[in-house]
């Protein structure tokens, strides 16, 4: 038995790819965490999968071989903190930065990030897809300082979240406890704003307590921000060199 979890990938792109020459608006928003098991000798789903992409093979292998930027050091995913999650969180943030919106953080969760590790050298257009095969929207919410403790709560019981520059706790007993925002410590009755995927705001990841809050949805996929951040950086000669630092602490 083999583990085929290209086969999601390679499905997901291929809708993304099709949408893009719809005028549908349905997307994918995320999946859950099962592979799918396959007996190598049995060939049927390879041919189905491999009948569905060949139309396409050739645009797709264009599209994704792109080199958008060189990459110094390996890039890793890990919780409560990571050079992965630093990094798409701070790019999030950078994103409404430079549209003159107002937030104090952004949050980007744990299972969107679907790779453990980019490495050094080229970083291709498909391995930000495999990063983040889903159609996530970047959203704004707003809410008291209590909910935001309750977010950070939910967080570090899970392990720990990419979280953007201008937020930082620390993990005790199971708690967020020092809760800095833009290093003022937390105030309960105060209004924060801040951005989070989509998925997360309609309550994914076991964050229900969102699922009421308005939202302001800034359309906008957040794989497609990332894809653009990486390639303006390389066009200017840049390269990828993100660095360790330590947002969450305990």
């Amino acid at each position: 038995m083999i583990r085929f979890k290209n086969v999601l990938f390679l499905i997901s792109f291929l809708l993304f790819f099709l949408a893009c020459k719809s005028t549908k608006s349905t997307y994918l928003a995320d999946i859950d965490n099962d592979y799918l098991y396959i007996n190598k000798d049995d060939k049927t789903i390879d041919q189905e999968i491999e009948d569905l992409i060949a139309p396409y093979r050739e645009e797709l292998s264009v599209e994704m071989d792109v080199v958008l930027i060189q990459n110094k050091n390996k890039i890793v995913k890990g919780s409560p903190n990571s050079t992965m999650g630093n990094w798409v969180a701070d790019i999030l943030h950078d994103y409404i930065d430079a549209q003159n919106i107002a937030v104090d953080f952004a949050i980007q969760n744990q299972g969107g990030l679907r790779i453990p590790t980019i490495g050094k050298g080229d970083v291709t257009a498909g391995k930000i897809f495999e990063l983040m095969p889903f159609d996530n929207m970047l959203v704004i919410l707003e809410t008291d300082g209590q909910m935001v403790q309750t977010f950070c709560d939910h967080i570090t019981s899970s392990g720990g979240w990419p979280i953007s520059k201008g937020l930082e706790f620390t993990i005790k007993n199971q708690k967020a406890t020092d809760i800095l925002v833009n290093g003022n410590p937390l105030d309960l009755s105060r209004k924060y704003r801040f951005a989070v995927p989509d998925y997360v705001a309609n309550g994914g990841s076991d964050c229900s307590f969102f699922k009421d809050l308005p939202q302001e949805n800034l359309g906008v996929f957040i794989r497609d921000l990332i894809i653009e951040d990486v390639k303006q950086k390389g066009l200017r000669g840049e390269v990828l060199d993100i660095k360790s630092e330590k947002r969450i602490h305990g």
